[in-house]
């Protein structure tokens, strides 16, 4: 899987606009997005790192917010798949936004670990980590507040 870049994804975009005859507008672009069977995930990612880099925490924050929102709906679609490791490869280990995200969406969804392709990328990045630790997190809940043996 390859990671997007903002040159690709602006001759995407362009191709996008001139197909319509109207401006393009955000209810018009979400249009677009699922006749084409995009989620917008991968764009969230890069809104998120380019607001990382230029250091825009709003920015990061409504880009958060919206990934999240996809992810939740879409976690079954390919995006998610290459969502992780763009959130995985871009993002500092102590940056927990995006990160914390993906984590809740795999421990919701746990069936997504017995697919072969989440297993192969999962082990090769940190997030294999950190979902044990959300794991181990909600186990020490529950012993402490007396629900299991």
């Amino acid at each position: 899987m390859t990671i997007r870049t903002f040159r690709e994804k602006s001759a995407v975009n362009s191709r996008s606009e001139a197909s319509f005859s109207a401006p393009l507008t955000e209810e018009s672009f979400s249009a677009a997005q699922a006749l084409q069977g995009e989620t917008g995930l991968l764009d969230h990612c890069s809104v998120y790192s380019l607001a990382e880099y230029c250091q825009i925490a709003e920015l990061k924050v409504l880009a958060a917010s919206k990934f999240r929102s996809e992810a939740e709906k879409h976690w079954m679609h390919p995006d998610f798949f290459e969502a992780i490791q763009d959130v995985y490869r871009t993002s500092a280990r102590n940056d927990r936004l995006l990160r914390d995200i993906v984590v809740n969406v795999l421990y919701e969804h746990k069936g997504l670990l017995g697919r072969h392709e989440y297993q192969e990328i999962i082990s090769q990045l940190d997030v294999s980590f950190e979902l044990l630790m959300k794991v181990r997190q909600r186990d020490y809940w529950l012993d402490e507040s007396g629900m299991t043996s």
